[in-house]
């Protein structure tokens, strides 16, 4: 008779105990599994697998209809100190955020006065919102060079808040040379101070001590964000064409920011307020 090599060396894995061990791990197995699972859910751990959703690849401004259990909908609030600002400093951001599926509101605090003829400046930034498709958009009614970041600024953020109740907030970067631009991000840290995020943009008027921590891909969005700051022709002919300088100088921005993230284009923040939920 013929003895297997395996069961001259390991005689217990030989024949019929070979089939015993094996039944016996898989018994032993269950038996910890079980253990292991009801002992989870007395500590109130869900033991279910839960499937991985992915989000949809951007669809564009219109003709898309999100699932709600697919996309989790997040709504935005971005505050600025005059028409052109939040053009500037996040509206390749926005634009991302819209082809997301994300609910987006824009506050605009003066109609900028002192740069124009109020009634102009309020249609360009009405021309603005509708070529992103924001949600809404509010103007503050303060006087344009007069924001300041007490009482009567922080109260009209916060009724814009309260009616929106945004999940992110984005607003100026208080290093700033405009006075405006400064107290606006003071307010909106304060009027904001129950809000989970606040990220901070920067500007034409930004200083160079502003280190951003966050940066947004706004390849997608880039092309648009140029037409958006073009909308606004009365700054273009104002100080021999500073605002054109400074339109200019925003789309080296966005290449020398999307080069420090490694991406093309970007836009970048500095984080004013972050809870990461986990």
């Amino acid at each position: 008779m013929k003895v297997s090599r395996t069961a001259l060396l390991f005689p217990m894995f030989s024949g019929n105990n070979l089939l015993r061990i094996i039944w016996a791990v898989l018994l032993v197995g269950a038996g910890v599994a079980e253990w292991l699972g009801g002992g989870l859910q007395r500590i109130g751990v869900e033991t279910r697998f839960m499937p991985v959703r992915i989000r949809p690849p951007a669809p564009g401004f219109h003709g898309h209809e999100f699932d709600g259990d697919d996309v989790e909908m997040k709504t935005i609030l971005a505050v600025g100190a005059h028409p052109d600002d939040i053009e500037l400093g996040c509206s390749g951001t926005l634009a991302m955020h819209k082809m997301n599926g994300d609910e987006v509101y824009i506050l605009v605090l003066t109609k900028g006065e002192a740069s124009g003829d109020p009634g102009v400046r309020e249609e360009e930034c009405r021309k603005s919102a509708e070529m992103m498709c924001v949600d809404g958009l509010f103007f503050g009614g303060l006087g344009d060079t007069r924001i300041h970041d007490g009482v009567e600024t922080i109260k009209i953020i916060e009724k814009v808040i309260d009616q929106v109740k945004p999940n992110l907030i984005y607003t100026h970067t208080y290093k700033d040379t405009h006075q405006d631009h400064r107290n606006t991000a003071y307010a909106t840290l304060s009027a904001a101070r129950h809000c989970k995020k606040i990220l901070m943009y920067e500007g034409a008027s930004t200083l160079r001590d502003f280190v951003p921590q966050v940066f947004t891909d706004i390849e997608m969005s880039f092309e648009l964000k140029m037409k958006i700051t073009g909308l606004f022709g009365s700054q273009m002919n104002r100080d021999s064409g500073r605002y054109q300088s400074a339109a200019n100088a925003i789309a080296g921005l966005a290449r020398y920011r999307g080069y420090q993230a490694g991406v093309k284009v970007a836009e970048a923040f500095e984080v004013g307020k972050y809870i990461l939920e986990i």
